[in-house]
């Protein structure tokens, strides 16, 4: 089995972590909010299945690559 590190930068502020299967539901709450996503890149809303999938692409970014998404707590 292959194992990976996402490294944690924490601040004074926030912390950048590593998505977590709990993270789904504010995740996707904050990707349905068409005020929010007036702002981001795609510019439009996205389904639960599609938050997943995203969150699951970091992960693998991170194994694959070496860099992704994190999941940000203040």
């Amino acid at each position: 089995m292959t194992t990976f590190e996402i490294p944690t930068v924490t601040t004074k502020r926030l912390r950048l972590r590593a998505f977590r299967s709990a993270d789904l539901d504010a995740y996707a709450a904050m990707q349905a909010n068409p005020e929010v996503m007036r702002h981001m890149v795609m510019g439009q809303t996205s389904t639960r299945g599609e938050v997943w999938r995203t969150m699951l692409m970091s992960l693998g970014s991170w194994a694959l690559r070496g860099y992704g998404m994190w999941a940000c707590e203040r």
